[in-house]
């Protein structure tokens, strides 16, 4: 009996096109996001604030800070502008949105 429940939850499983486009969005979010903490990391270093490891002159470090922060911020942009996906759960948006609803009417 439990196997045919369980037979008929996984029968009705589908996977919409929708949701491989967020999966992949949060791909590029972040790996976006890790190449620019990385340029950021250059950037401090290219001026002195972190000791030097990783590059030998500060020039060094300042152009590959602007190519990393510039391919960066295009992965950051591919997921909105070309999947067209935001990476939000809607039944979590909506308990989060109940749950700041019923804090403000009780203070």
């Amino acid at each position: 009996m439990k196997y045919q429940n369980l037979n008929n939850e996984i029968s009705s499983f589908s996977f919409q096109k929708q949701n491989l486009f967020c999966m992949l969005g949060l791909y590029f979010f972040s790996l976006g996001s890790s190449i620019l903490g990385y340029s950021a990391y250059l950037f401090l270093e290219s001026f002195g604030l972190v000791q030097q490891k990783i590059i030998s002159w500060n020039g060094q470090g300042l152009f590959w800070f602007l190519i990393l922060f510039c391919i960066s911020i295009f992965i950051l942009f591919i997921p909105i502008e070309f999947l067209n996906s935001l990476i939000f759960i809607s039944p979590f948006k909506i308990s989060f949105l109940s749950l700041s609803f019923k804090s403000i009417t009780l203070s």
